[in-house]
């Protein structure tokens, strides 16, 4: 199945856990992402300087590889194209629209939740995995990439058989 042209939607939600955001091998990730969050972000290759909110700080830039790392409690937006977004930490509501490919990583909070994402309908939620890394592609299609791979057989394992005291088998 072919990928979908212009933009999708993804929104998500977690107390506690990580994401990543990035493009494909064919584009880099375009679109807008705008996150409310406490923790760390960091964004490479964008051309655009990521605009924040409350006590987000800039806590390190490396200008070649356009590479900016904020740290703190608010929101960041931010518009692509660009290569990459990682954040980890608590507290995030975040909305995206455009395309890129989502990995999320949820992590148990204390209710045992670990946050839910959908696309266009917030009727259609589904939870972020824990203990796993899914990727959620921007706008939504199935492709040979998420495909179950083949679980390889069972090698057996030979059974002892059961022998008498005297070493031979009880064969009567």
């Amino acid at each position: 199945m072919q990928r979908p042209n212009g933009p999708g939607e993804f929104h998500f939600t977690t107390k506690i856990g990580s994401f990543k955001l990035l493009g494909t091998n064919e584009e880099e990730v375009t679109g807008e992402l705008k996150v409310t969050a406490r923790g760390t972000i960091l964004v490479s290759g964008c051309e655009k300087m990521p605009t924040t909110t409350g006590t987000l700080k800039l806590e390190y830039s490396y200008a070649p590889l356009k590479k900016y790392v904020f740290h703190g409690q608010g929101t960041l937006t931010v518009t692509g194209p660009l290569r990459a977004v990682q954040w980890f930490g608590t507290d995030l509501m975040g909305d995206f629209k455009g395309r890129g490919k989502f990995r999320l990583v949820g992590e148990f909070d204390k209710d045992l939740n670990t946050g839910t994402y959908w696309r266009q309908d917030p009727a259609k939620k589904e939870y972020w995995p824990a203990n796993a890394v899914v990727e959620n592609l921007v706008p939504d299609y199935s492709s040979s990439i998420a495909a179950p791979k083949a679980v390889p057989k069972p090698v057996p394992v030979p059974v002892p058989q059961p022998s008498t005291p005297s070493g031979k088998s009880d064969g009567k």
